[in-house]
Parts: structure tokens; C-alpha cells; sequence
């Protein structure tokens, strides 16, 4: 059996689609969220206390799930009194903004 490598081409795709797709997630459970989150001064945290940042694997399913539902989970945010959307009522976060 023939061994074939990765050509540069295969891995520049990988490491953009890795990035496009982890972006989001290491953001925000690392900083409390993206740059453009930062920009707006808000900040994506646990609804429980409303303190800490969250978890990598909590960014990773509220991403998940704000991609595949797409707008129409924007649209419940003036809907309840926290103005959450469905993916943070999902994974039981808040975004709120930050303290001045």
C-alpha cells in the first residue's frame, strides 16, 4: 500500500475550516466572547451566577446550535425577560453586558 501525504493545499482548508469553526467557541470560553462581543461590551456568561466565563464545551453546543437554527433563534431574544435566545436557554447562559 502506497502511502499519500496531505498535499498544502488539503491543509490550509482544514486549519481555515478548524478556525471558522472553533472561533466561536474558544472565544467565549475563554474571554466571556468573540471580538465582536467585545467591541459591543457584552458578554456571554453562566445564568446561574452571571459571573463566570463558561466552559469550552458549553461554547461549543451553544455554537452548535446557533449555527444550525440561525436567525430565527435571534428572534426569541425579545421574548423573555433575561432576552435570551434558544441557544442560551439550551446551555443556560445569559448575555449581559459588561461591566462599565
Amino acid at each position: 500500500m502506497k502511502n499519500e501525504y496531505a498535499i498544502l493545499p488539503d491543509r490550509i482548508k482544514a486549519a481555515v475550516i478548524d478556525g471558522i469553526l472553533l472561533y466561536d467557541p474558544f472565544f467565549t470560553s475563554h474571554y466571556g466572547g468573540t471580538i465582536g462581543h467585545s467591541f459591543s461590551k457584552i458578554t456571554v456568561r453562566k445564568d446561574i451566577d452571571g459571573e463566570n466565563h463558561i466552559g469550552f464545551t458549553s461554547a461549543l453546543l451553544r455554537f452548535i446550535i446557533k449555527i444550525s437554527l440561525g436567525w430565527f433563534s435571534l428572534l426569541t431574544v425579545t421574548g423573555n425577560k433575561k432576552k435570551k435566545a434558544i441557544h442560551d436557554f439550551v446551555v443556560n447562559l445569559v448575555v449581559m453586558n459588561e461591566n462599565p
